[in-house]
């Protein structure tokens, strides 16, 4: 038998938005920290000048990823 209750709405599915512009991707990272929760911060990485995780209001995460190096 399968306990589906464990599963919360939202938390099955990640989204992963890439963009060329460090700028926009901090404007999504901004819009959808609003009311949710900030799992990793938007950030430089190795392989983004912008990299971090979002959970919206709705239960939705988000990847959010510039692309280029640091």
């Amino acid at each position: 038998m399968i306990n589906f209750a464990v599963l919360k709405i939202g938390d099955t599915v990640t989204i992963v938005v890439q963009t060329n512009d460090k700028d926009e991707a901090t404007q999504y990272s901004e819009a959808w920290k609003e009311g949710g929760q900030v799992n990793e911060t938007l950030q430089a990485s190795f392989f983004s000048p912008a990299y971090g995780n979002v959970t919206d209001k709705f239960g939705v995460t988000f990847r959010i990823l510039a692309k280029g190096r640091q």
